[in-house]
């Protein structure tokens, strides 16, 4: 193979690449998009089956209204599913209209407060102030929580860290734009 037919190759994009190399990867699509619909859609979702959970429990168990402990369980569960689903949706309409900075390190944020703070809050610091204890499946349920909430924090804000796309997107006046050839 000749030394031409190597360069010639090297015009050409490979899906890998993801695109032709005189278009830059700029705005809020792929796994940006992903992203920018699970804190819009998917957390404040997961909180609103939350509540629908909750109320199904009373309506199964309707001595439950009678008793405090659930009351404060009810609104301990409320308020974290409140400030969880606020503080998902402010990020992820940050990431949609806001190109800068700030809102990426916003997101990060708001992604290791919902996936630990927000996890620990709804396995173990609500259910321990309402009920006094914990069982052994609860801790457990709750270490599973907050290891998956943790892993999904650090998968998210890794990409927010190393994509060339949230690169381009975010930190174009700060940085040159990166093309998808390099």
């Amino acid at each position: 193979m000749s030394q031409s037919h190597i360069e010639d190759n090297s015009s050409h994009f490979s899906p890998l690449q993801g695109g032709p190399p005189d278009k830059p990867l700029k705005g809020v699509r792929g796994w940006l998009l992903l992203l920018v619909l699970a804190l819009l859609l998917g957390d404040p979702l997961g909180c609103v089956w939350q509540v629908i959970d909750m109320h199904r429990t009373q309506t199964a168990y309707p001595e439950l209204l009678d008793m405090s402990q659930w009351q404060t369980y009810r609104l301990g569960m409320y308020a974290t599913l409140s400030i969880w689903s606020a503080l998902s949706i402010s990020a992820g309409l940050r990431l949609w209209k806001d190109h800068t900075p700030a809102a990426v390190h916003w997101a990060r944020r708001v992604l290791w407060v919902t996936c630990i703070v927000g996890m620990a809050a709804v396995y173990l610091i609500v259910p321990w102030i309402a009920f006094g204890e914990l069982t052994a499946f609860e801790v457990v349920q709750a270490a599973v929580g907050l290891l998956l909430g943790g892993a999904i924090a650090f998968a998210w804000t890794r990409y927010l860290g190393k994509s060339r796309r949230v690169r381009n997107t975010y930190f174009s006046d700060s940085l040159p734009v990166q093309d998808a050839s390099r």
